[in-house]
């Protein structure tokens, strides 16, 4: 239940149409949010301020530019760059009332990227982070006035509609009871509350990313889940035959979307699924990753499993998400295409535009992971 504290009933939003000027995001220091920072950069003039945990302004700055190190951000477009340090784990962000009341006077949107993506976790671990985090972001936009709130939620709110054969499925359907992932749960409940903020006045666009793949570039974080099993895979010689059509697209193209849907007229108060058209499907993907070079081969699932645990130095966290795939990424196909993404294309067509996968994506993004640290060496001989 969404607090009445928090967004009363009949609330009078925002007039819309009135530009931002200055805007609060949360998530900057991610992978997606960082791409979403520049995006905003690059296509409005307004100034964003970036809720960072830090213990002070200095310290979240830092991190900050720890993780834009890799995105040029242009001299021009950085002075519009500032930092709050704070952390949506606290009430008020963490922010002294008088701090906290001047930063609502001067944002006229917010856009909420921050969230723990630990899909080996529970829900009570990523509770705070992704459930009461999006409770006072949602307090902060009715305290600035009913100011517009841009969500990024998941695809994996819906999965439990693919496992049990739906599909195609679109962003109006029913939200079903979420998979029994802690952290697909937990952006459920977060986008019930969003909904909710919604249906009480406040303006709310929701905004489905699927599985969040390298950039057109290459540019990989090692640390995502989906990596993570690349790198073993890659290192076991071989991958699950899984049978499941990813709905993906390259995080420079996610983030693009977003912030290109969030200008948009027609956009506001929608739903969006900011994915390709067609998936890729996942054995697919790692067909691609082994044509680069790297001999692996489809083995049973069990198997599989077996054999990332057997790999010297293997992370406990990678062995966990291993042993997690089926739930993560639940069989039930019943067709090529399981969730549709027309609403976003109709509104952002790009005819002519180059694929998301080209030639040279794999080898690009496999050396990018091997430069900032990925083991990507196949055992001896082959697989074990």
């Amino acid at each position: 239940m969404l607090p009445y504290e928090a967004v009363p009933e009949r609330l009078t939003p925002a007039r819309p149409g009135d530009a931002p000027g200055t805007v609060l995001l949360t998530g900057a220091t991610g992978y997606l949010g960082g791409y979403l920072l520049t995006d905003l950069l690059r296509a409005t003039r307004w100034r964003v301020r970036c809720l960072v945990r830090g213990e002070d302004t200095a310290a979240a700055r830092g991190r900050l530019a720890q993780a834009l190190a890799g995105h040029r951000v242009p001299a021009a477009d950085a002075e519009r760059l500032s930092v709050v340090p704070g952390s949506l784990a606290r009430p008020r962000f963490g922010l002294g009332e008088a701090e906290y009341g001047a930063l609502a006077a001067e944002v006229g949107a917010v856009y909420h990227c921050a969230a723990s993506v630990n899909l080996a976790s529970g829900y009570s671990v990523v509770r705070t982070a992704n459930v009461t985090g999006t409770v006072r972001v949602l307090a902060f936009a009715v305290r600035a006035g009913g100011v517009p709130v841009h969500h990024v939620s998941t695809l994996g709110v819906v999965l439990r509609r693919f496992a049990e054969g739906a599909g195609p499925i679109v962003e109006d359907d029913p939200l079903p009871e979420p998979v029994d992932i802690g952290y697909c749960q937990s952006k459920f409940v977060a986008e019930l509350l969003v909904g909710e903020a919604g249906r009480r006045g406040l303006p709310v666009s929701v905004y489905r990313p699927g599985v969040v793949l390298p950039s057109t570039r290459g540019n990989a974080a090692p640390g995502d889940w989906f990596m993570r099993l690349t790198e073993a895979s890659v290192r076991a010689g071989c991958f699950p035959v899984h049978r499941f059509p990813l709905a993906v697209a390259p995080v420079d193209r996610t983030s693009r979307v977003i912030a290109d849907l969030s200008l948009h007229d027609a956009a506001r108060g929608g739903v969006f699924h900011t994915v390709e058209r067609e998936p890729l499907w996942f054995q697919e993907y790692f067909g691609r990753v082994a044509a680069t070079g790297f001999p692996m081969e489809p083995v049973p699932y069990a198997r599989w499993v077996a054999e990332v645990e057997r790999l010297p130095g293997v992370a406990p966290g990678t062995v966990r998400l291993a042993g997690l795939l089926p739930r993560i990424l639940p069989p039930g196909a019943r067709g090529r295409v399981w969730v549709s993404s027309e609403r976003t294309h109709r509104l952002l067509p790009a005819p002519g535009a180059a694929p998301a996968f080209d030639d040279g994506y794999f080898g690009r993004m496999l050396d990018d992971l091997r430069s900032k640290g990925a083991r990507l060496d196949p055992p001896p001989g082959g697989r074990l």
